[in-house]
């Protein structure tokens, strides 16, 4: 470390010349610790700056770019001072920790408190909130473009307010670290008015403690993206501790978000913004609470929602997702409800004559207790191969305004009731269609393609239209004229391709477990070409809801037609028709990857990867990915082992005479979110906020998407 520093040190000191020379076009480092070791305060050569304060000062004095360097002593270091910038002339200032456990605390200030109009990074520090004030956050952003590296943010002062407090058009990027909220500590982790926020790798927690009340990101007003990150609010009480909540953003995007709520309040609130997720994990953890999973409110019913891979489940009382006036587009997804929930599984509402929902190749999970597991009031929504369970009611449709609302059951099964399959449980109704806001109010419902395990109902007030049709459908045979309140329905069998349900077991090949159809059953290829068509230009899904081909050939004629339902046979044959399993979607695969150079220098601070860093530290790590994918990479440090049997064990007096070998041991992992072809970053030596110590290591990648997990590749490297 010594050896490391007396180079920066005479580097620092030759670039101060050079910038004399030059007229000062360049910037200088400076060096702040309470060692009173040699290096650049007020002059090169000089003993290093004993504060924060004093090294601003001269760096004020010289040209930007600057940059202060930050020594401790011991494992913790703590500065009982607020790095305070607010000069013009600050900005392009770094400040970097020299080695992890240093602090800066404001005694009646936040840790950080900046109003520089330009950019600044700060790397490889804690900033921690004042003990002595409330109504401080630990960092207060006001205009500036800031970014954080493996930075550690935490306010444990009961009373306080915010983690990181952003205002008047500034902004964070931060890469790694974490933000912590302690000790009754109120507001937000991160709670950004106008101001553009990018999280990625980023722990933000709210603490064990009763009195917690923090929540973990609000944004207001300005684009927000979060990727790789994770929003843990451990306990409290309140109903404002939401995990995620943005307000009009201009755009939103998650990309691999994990949310584990443990309070009464709400999981992820989307208000009138824009949004674009993959990947987002929501755990509802408070037994007690009767919030939403997620909640989508819009102004607007034209504003996009579009969530894949969503996972919503957990242990409370409320609904998986709450949406008004929204167009929400929700793909290759699994929503469950907590069976002992009473409330609606999904509940949209309010969006009018907009497209609504489109809920495709996902599974709606709700309790059996539940009033419905899809509930749909005065809004449109098409399901397509999907799969709607549980509820008393499986899908409700409610028009109580003079409007016309849709509801398209596409190449979906719908089983109201427990789980399972029990086929028109006693006391339950498949689909439910009401008119009641007219004259004029029109509950339209659509079923085709699909299998509906239960007894449908329809209803309308006079003047209103309630009508349930089926068509190449599988369900209970039932025709009703509308009157007298009665609303229509048509889905008797024989009529339109439809068939009556029969037995269970001539339907389903486990028919108390799984959906999958018997091969024998005349749901089979019995979709005619053209026979399926989505509202609002919806394209019917290509793939069923397990991610297989939704077309494949299986009766006598070789005629590919599609199942009904929300899972298409595979791998059947009927007759003389010789039939070859297709190829599945492959999964992904890493090809080429390289680290150049193969030996380095681990960086001081920053991100353990980004798009580019400084050449004298770290290396590029070149592959490529045969498609769109994640890929995680994981650290394995190499040592010396003996054989003992099979295994590879650490040398010891029993192995003493066995052969040699190489244990791996992992240090620690990260994720890259692939494109198809050659992928890049900058791998900077970092994991965990720490610089890997010199030896030799291997880099393992393995790629994974929702085709599956491919295989690992791995790769050699040494720090010097």
């Amino acid at each position: 470390m010594h050896r490391m520093r007396l180079f920066v040190s005479c580097s620092a000191a030759t670039l101060a010349a050079l910038a004399t020379l030059a007229g000062a076009a360049w910037g200088s480092t400076f060096y702040v610790n309470q060692r009173g070791e040699k290096g650049a305060c007020s002059a090169p050569g000089t003993h290093a700056c004993k504060t924060i304060k004093e090294a601003l000062v001269q760096v004020e004095k010289s040209a930007a770019p600057n940059t202060i360097e930050v020594g401790g002593e011991g494992a913790e270091v703590i500065f009982k001072e607020s790095i305070e910038l607010e000069s013009s002339k600050d900005a392009g200032l770094t400040i970097t920790g020299e080695d992890p456990g240093i602090i800066f605390e404001g005694e009646t200030a936040p840790g950080l408190k900046s109003s520089v109009p330009g950019p600044v990074t700060i790397s490889n520090l804690k900033l921690k909130a004042s003990q002595t004030s409330i109504l401080t956050a630990a960092a207060v952003v006001v205009a500036t473009a800031l970014t954080l590296d493996d930075v550690a943010v935490e306010n444990e002062r009961s009373g306080g307010i915010d983690g990181i407090e952003l205002r008047e058009k500034g902004s964070l990027a931060m890469n790694g670290g974490s933000i912590e909220m302690e000790d009754g500590a109120k507001g937000y982790a991160v709670h950004a008015a106008e101001s553009a926020v990018t999280l990625n790798g980023v722990t933000v927690v709210d603490s064990n403690a009763p009195e917690a009340q923090a929540g973990g990101i609000f944004s207001e007003k300005a684009p927000l993206a979060l990727s790789n990150s994770s929003v843990t609010i451990n306990a409290g009480s309140s109903e404002e501790q939401r995990a995620i909540v943005t307000d009009a953003d201009p755009s939103v995007s998650i990309q691999n978000v994990h949310v584990a709520q443990s309070s009464p309040a709400d999981g992820v609130i989307l208000e009138s913004s824009p949004t674009s997720a993959s990947g987002l994990t929501i755990e509802m953890l408070d037994p007690h609470s009767g919030a939403g999973g997620l909640v989508i409110e819009t102004a607007s019913p034209e504003t996009p929602v579009d969530l894949a891979h969503l996972q919503i489940g957990g242990t409370w009382l409320g609904s998986v997702a709450l949406a008004g006036e929204s167009q929400v587009k929700i793909d290759d997804s699994r929503l469950a409800q907590n069976p002992l929930s009473t409330q609606p599984g999904f509940f949209d509402t309010g969006n009018g004559t907009g497209k609504g929902l489109l809920l495709q190749r996902s599974v709606l999970d709700a309790s059996p207790a539940a009033t419905d597991a899809l509930e749909i009031l005065d809004a449109n929504a098409t399901t397509d191969s999907s799969e709607i369970l549980g509820g008393r009611t499986a899908v409700y449709l409610e028009n109580g305004q003079k409007t016309n609302n849709t509801l398209t059951l596409s190449a979906s099964t719908v089983d109201p009731g427990a789980p399972g399959i029990a086929g028109d449980a006693a006391g339950t109704t498949a689909v439910n269609a009401v008119a009641k806001g007219g004259p004029g109010a029109i509950a339209d419902v659509s079923v085709q393609g699909s299998i509906v395990l239960g007894s449908d109902t329809a209803s309308e007030s006079t003047g209103d239209t309630a009508a349930i049709s089926c068509s190449y459908s599988v369900a209970p045979s039932q025709a009703q004229t509308a009157g007298a309140g009665a609303g229509t329905i048509g889905c008797a069998s024989g009529a339109g391709g439809n068939s009556e349900i029969g037995p269970l077991a001539a339907l389903f090949a486990e028919p108390l477990s799984a959906y999958q159809l018997n091969p024998s059953s005349t749901a089979v290829d019995s979709i005619p070409a053209g026979a399926i068509a989505l509202p609002f230009g919806f394209t019917p899904s290509s793939t069923d809801a397990a991610g297989n081909p939704r077309v494949w050939p299986g009766r006598g004629d070789c005629t590919a037609l599609q199942d009904k339902g929300a899972l298409e046979l595979q791998g059947h044959a009927a007759g003389t028709c010789a039939v070859q399993v297709p190829a599945r979607t492959p999964s992904p695969a890493i090809s080429d990857l390289t680290i150049s150079p193969r030996a380095f220098f681990a960086a001081p601070s920053g991100p353990t990867a980004a798009a580019a860093r400084k050449r004298q530290y770290g290396a590029k790590v070149s592959y490529r990915d045969s498609q769109l994918a994640t890929t995680t990479f994981a650290v394995l440090r190499e040592s010396a082992g003996r054989r003992q049997g099979k295994a590879c064990r650490r040398p010891s007096r029993k192995n003493r005479h066995a052969g040699h070998c190489t244990i791996l041991t992992i240090v620690g992992s990260f994720t890259r979110a692939d494109r198809a072809g050659a992928d890049s970053f900058h791998f900077s030596g970092r994991i965990k906020a720490r610089r890997l110590a010199p030896a030799v290591y291997e880099l393992q990648a393995v790629p994974h998407d929702a085709a599956g997990t491919g295989k690992a590749t791995i790769r050699a490297f040494t720090i010097r």
